[in-house]
């Protein structure tokens, strides 16, 4: 079983020919098995980190607008189904990216800031766990690429 860290840079099959490119930035130890990730902006096909760029990182567009971070299941990188291809350092705009919304509480991946109120429950993005097909579906959307893509 392989130990994720912080800052590795994942390839994750999209299609059978195509492979997305992600930077861990969180692995919680309050959640189980749940880490967080953000996207690099390119497409590869073959899972190489030679050809890494780092930024900008890919928004995903969701219902309530674009995010940056998607949270898995670290399960995914521990069997190699998402295979470790290199590491990054984790620089303070990534740390950035931790704020979101758990439940109505404001949470800096896994420390909890405050309550939320009402009107600042929009202001933060939610921490939104997904399964690999809603993952594989925003990493699409993400690219724009159809179903026929496969």
């Amino acid at each position: 079983m392989v130990m994720p860290k912080l800052g590795d840079v994942i390839a994750i099959p999209v299609t059978d020919k195509i492979f997305a490119t992600a930077k861990i930035i969180w692995i919680s130890s309050e959640y189980k098995d749940v880490f967080g990730f953000v996207l690099l902006h390119r497409l590869f096909d073959s899972p190489v980190f030679s050809e890494i760029e780092e930024e900008p990182y890919q928004s995903v567009p969701i219902y309530s607008g674009p995010v940056f971070v998607l949270y898995g299941d670290i399960k995914n990188v521990e069997n190699g189904d998402w295979r470790i291809i290199g590491n990054l350092p984790i620089k303070s705009k990534d740390k950035d990216l931790l704020y979101h919304n758990i439940a109505g509480k404001l949470c800096r991946g896994d420390e909890y800031i405050k309550e939320l109120p009402d009107d600042e429950l929009l202001s933060y993005p939610k921490f939104l766990n997904a399964g690999n097909q809603a993952v594989i579906s925003m990493i699409k959307a993400a690219f724009s690429l159809s179903s026929e893509s496969e």
